[in-house]
């Protein structure tokens, strides 16, 4: 009897052991060229870079919430036509920089949720976001990354929306590689959120910050042809300052009111005004309309 029990566990053991290697993270890599990226083709997708088109995380499967997708040199070019809405995890990537081809949403207008996403590097690429929502989700680090744009063809981002929506306190960064984009937000769960950077000289139809206690923006132009929205209030006053010490220029079209900020080190261009209520001047701001201290 003794030794049957001990069977029975060590049963139970392999159980759990084999369950929690399905359960692992996988790296996923594209290798399928022009194809269609949808729910059913495995044979696109290897668990190695140029790896057998098998199917990942495993023989016969495509990528799951639990794993990152990756669009490289082996990838084999062409065009990837997305037919399904991606659902990647918080901690999983969603990654094309070194790929040479298109990867394209337009066609479906698929969604797109992922930890990160990254277009940074040096493949000859293109990238159309279609209309569809992308909603990036990581706590820290650069988790919307085009800093190095180097052979990028076309990138056509100016049609949907794109949140940054971070669970947890955290820095992050949205890289945006000199790019045009659509309505961009960037928020946190909770109002303790921390310190949100946007680096390189971007266009944006409309640009939100909710929950976000400091933004940083690099010493180049942020430009605005919509609306500009920071959600300062009396009981969660906020930051808007330069990364560095020369200043940054936000570049508005309309006439814009912000509320409950200390600016510091901000230039006002283009043709729209800007004023801050109830705010705090930190210094070396130029050409805003008016920042006024709160009253009491």
């Amino acid at each position: 009897m003794k030794m049957r029990t001990l069977g029975i566990i060590g049963w139970l053991l392999l159980a759990l052991m084999l369950w929690g290697g399905d359960a692992k993270a996988a790296s996923c890599f594209w290798v399928g060229g022009t194809a269609t990226l949808d729910g059913s083709n495995f044979t696109s997708w290897a668990t190695s870079t140029g790896g057998a088109g098998t199917g990942c995380p495993g023989a016969g499967q495509v990528p799951t919430s639990s794993d990152s997708m990756i669009f490289d040199a082996s990838s084999g070019g062409g065009t990837v036509t997305v037919n399904t809405n991606i659902s990647l995890g918080a901690t999983q990537s969603f990654t094309w920089g070194a790929f040479t081809g298109t990867i394209s949403f337009a066609t479906n207008n698929n969604t797109l949720s992922a930890g990160a996403f990254s277009g940074t590097g040096t493949g000859a690429r293109s990238f159309n976001c279609g209309s569809g929502a992308f909603t990036i989700t990581g706590t820290s680090g650069s988790v919307w990354s085009m800093a190095t744009i180097t052979n990028l063809g076309t990138f056509s981002c100016a049609g949907n929306t794109i949140t940054l929506s971070g669970t947890s306190v955290g820095a992050r960064t949205f890289s945006g590689g000199a790019q045009t984009y659509g309505t961009v937000v960037i928020s946190n769960a909770s109002a303790n959120g921390f310190i949100i950077a946007v680096s390189e000289a971007n266009t944006f139809t409309n640009l939100t910050f909710t929950n976000v206690r400091r933004v940083q923006l690099t010493t180049v132009t942020q430009i605005i042809s919509g609306a500009l929205v920071f959600d300062g209030a009396s009981t969660q006053q906020a930051i808007l300052t330069s990364n560095g010490n020369a200043a940054a220029t936000l570049s508005v079209a309309n006439a814009t009111t912000l509320s409950w900020l200390l600016v510091q080190n901000i230039t006002k261009a283009g043709a729209g005004t800007l004023t801050c209520t109830n705010c705090f001047d930190g210094g070396s701001n130029t050409s805003w309309t008016a920042i006024t201290q709160p009253s009491s």
